[in-house]
């Protein structure tokens, strides 16, 4: 039947679904080793958004709550100045417990941070490169609902003869 009938060449569209739009969200917490608001400029200056916790200045969560706010980020920073003294960063077995990608300073209170979540950087222009390339991401940048929106519109033009 279909040698006696065949089909019109049809043309095929491929409507990809939007990826909802939304900036990455950065965190820290700590008693007051981070420079909160150095961090934010340089966070924000990328399109991103920073936020933090300061038990000094905001009052102690029990951990739990502590958790649940660090799960609520992208990504964790934890930028200390450098120090002469050993020992090691307590906040950073914290923001491992979250499973979240936790930027820090190359310094000694993370000398002994092996883990793959551990992004380290010498310097804040360093970050600030680094936190653009993690979550770089081509799919989510051409695929914005805005784009998809404006390309399904064009196609149904097309469609339609406009």
């Amino acid at each position: 039947i279909m040698e006696m009938c065949p089909l019109p060449e049809t043309k095929r569209f491929i409507l990809p679904s939007g990826i909802p739009a939304g900036s990455v969200q950065l965190g820290s917490f700590g008693m007051g080793r981070n420079p909160h608001g150095q961090i934010k400029e340089i966070v924000e200056s990328v399109g991103m958004r920073f936020t933090w916790h300061d038990p000094v200045t905001q009052g102690w969560i029990p951990q739990e709550a502590l958790l649940s706010f660090l799960r609520g980020l992208d990504g964790i920073v934890l930028w200390y100045p450098h120090t002469d003294t050993g020992g090691a960063s307590s906040a950073l077995r914290v923001a491992l417990a979250a499973r979240r990608p936790i930027f820090v300073s190359n310094t000694s209170w993370f000398h002994d941070a092996t883990s793959p979540l551990v992004k380290k950087f010498d310097t804040l222009d360093q970050f600030k490169e680094g936190i653009q390339e993690y979550y770089r991401d081509p799919m989510i940048d051409n695929f914005k609902s805005e784009e998809v929106a404006r390309l399904h519109e064009d196609v149904y033009k097309e469609v339609l003869g406009m």
